[in-house]
């Protein structure tokens, strides 16, 4: 007498409900979820736990990414800059965020400053611009801001100038600290190696070394300094 076949129910898991059967794989927003992942990721947030729930009366509140245009140009400039696209193709946020300001003046600067950063330091001079409805003009975190032409230019030679006396100072204070190793130095018999001097191997007399710099130029022959 032949044995009847029985099917063999499919095994507990994320794909498979709770009567053995198989269902498809489970997804969150329309995305598959990859099976390394799947443990971690209660069924009920899940796609087809929210259809469940929302088959039996009960409303589960989706969550939903909104992209504006803006976004969509920073990720083009992004894949730009990582050679996905042309630079030229990209769109420029800046460009676009100018053309939105509700009173455009050709003698302002426009940049993009960080919420983050004027909460910690201020806007240092920069107004926000508004657009014709009166609303801030953002980008993700940053808000379009602008300074006339002349009060920008005078603030950077400010900052640039203040960046070139600290980098004085830093070279002085370097340079004072190598005279006094050098000072120390020869109170033990020790000194600085000048460019072009020559050493010796005290083992071996015939080796030598010099020290200074050697430049190519192109096809040249080196130079040494």
């Amino acid at each position: 007498m032949a044995r009847k076949k029985t099917a063999r129910p499919a095994k507990a898991g994320p794909t498979a409900d709770p009567k053995g059967t198989r269902v498809k794989a489970r997804t969150v927003q329309g995305k598959p979820v990859p099976t390394h992942l799947e443990h971690a990721i209660p069924h009920r947030l899940t796609d087809q736990g929210i259809d469940e729930e929302n088959a039996k009366g009960k409303k589960t509140p989706h969550r939903v990414s909104v992209r504006d245009r803006f976004d969509r140009q920073i990720e083009a400039r992004e894949a730009a800059a990582n050679g996905l696209i042309e630079p030229w193709s990209a769109p420029d946020p800046l460009a676009e965020g100018v053309a939105r300001d509700g009173d455009p003046r050709p003698e302002m600067q426009y940049r993009y400053l960080s919420d983050t950063v004027v909460k910690r330091l201020g806007r240092d001079g920069f107004e926000p611009c508004r657009d014709t409805d009166g609303n801030l003009i953002k980008v993700a975190n940053m808000t379009l801001a602008r300074m006339p032409k002349a009060l920008a230019k005078r603030r950077n030679e400010h900052y640039r100038e203040e960046g070139n006396a600290q980098l004085r100072e830093s070279e002085a204070l370097l340079h004072q600290n190598q005279e006094k190793l050098i000072a120390d130095g020869k109170a033990v018999g020790l000194a600085p190696l000048r460019p072009h001097d020559v050493l010796r191997d005290s083992r071996d007399r015939t080796r030598t070394a010099s020290v200074g710099l050697r430049m190519h130029r192109g096809n040249s022959r080196a130079v040494e300094e």
